[in-house]
């Protein structure tokens, strides 16, 4: 009805997505209503074929959004994540602690990547040598770390709302010292962004993440971050940062410099304005 009153006017409609629904992984709790046949698949397909542009966040989901709709390269325009520094106002700050927490925060989406073999394995390890060494997840909780981890394994929840959740966000990185990033080799996950270095570089936070496409485009291994794929990648990568808090403080730093550099939202608002301009 919206879209039929904005033809009705001469207006232009353009519609944002951030994630391939059509290779959604089936831990996903929307698999359901996305997965091939389904009524929300249909859907949103409809709904791309008919409004004037689409925005995604990388080439790759571009990529993959005109092979699976009728929509040309043209009309998909690719505006890439920023960070707004004066509403992710939150920075970390050296502690001296007996424990060390490791952090992931993603919705229930995420349960197979932080299932996967090599993340896993390599922290089984880590905790296994490491008593002092805890973990946090909010939003995805795998019953197999409380099983395995007990009171070392927290559980939370974030928000929906992304103001609600900036608010909430300094409670809760308040005692994180090292965040992980584990994807699995998927074409969902392939088509997802750098948001998390974004976020928890602009925080000061070290990250260690996938070596994929979209952390390869923001972490430099080892300057500012970790990339890893295997076992040994993830072990090494967690005992550095867990053995040396001077380091920890140094990646952080250096992935906060990253996105002060290259990734604020105000340094970036022309292309955005631009598109709007000349498009609409």
């Amino acid at each position: 009805m919206m879209g039929m009153l904005f033809r009705k006017f001469g207006k232009k409609i353009v519609f944002d997505i951030d994630d391939l629904i059509w290779e959604i992984n089936k831990d996903n709790s929307s698999y359901d209503t996305y997965k091939f046949g389904s009524d929300g698949r249909a859907v949103v397909t409809d709904i791309i074929n008919e409004v004037d542009y689409v925005t995604v966040t990388n080439n790759y989901l571009k990529n993959a959004l005109v092979s699976y709709t009728k929509k040309t390269h043209d009309k998909v325009k690719v505006f890439p994540n920023y960070i707004d520094l004066d509403l992710y106002k939150w920075r970390a700050k050296p502690k001296d602690k007996h424990m060390i927490r490791i952090a992931h925060f993603g919705s229930s989406s995420h349960f197979d990547d932080l299932g996967d073999k090599n993340f896993t394995t390599a922290l089984d390890k880590l905790m296994s040598e490491y008593p002092n060494v805890e973990v946090l997840t909010i939003g995805s909780m795998i019953g197999s770390f409380k099983k395995k981890f007990g009171m070392r394994y927290i559980t939370d929840y974030g928000h929906a709302d992304i103001y609600t959740w900036v608010k909430m966000m300094k409670d809760k990185l308040d005692q994180v010292d090292i965040f992980a990033v584990p994807l699995i080799d998927s074409t969902y996950c392939k088509s997802k962004s750098n948001i998390k270095f974004l976020e928890m570089g602009s925080t000061g936070i070290p990250v260690v993440a996938q070596d994929m496409r979209q952390y390869q485009e923001v972490i430099k291994h080892g300057k500012n971050g970790f990339l890893c794929k295997s076992v040994d990648d993830w072990y090494s990568s967690l005992k550095k940062l867990v053995d040396d808090k001077a380091l920890r403080v140094k990646m952080g730093q250096e992935a906060f410099k990253t996105v002060e550099k290259d990734h604020q939202m105000k340094n970036n608002i022309k292309q955005y304005t631009d598109f709007f301009l000349t498009e609409m």
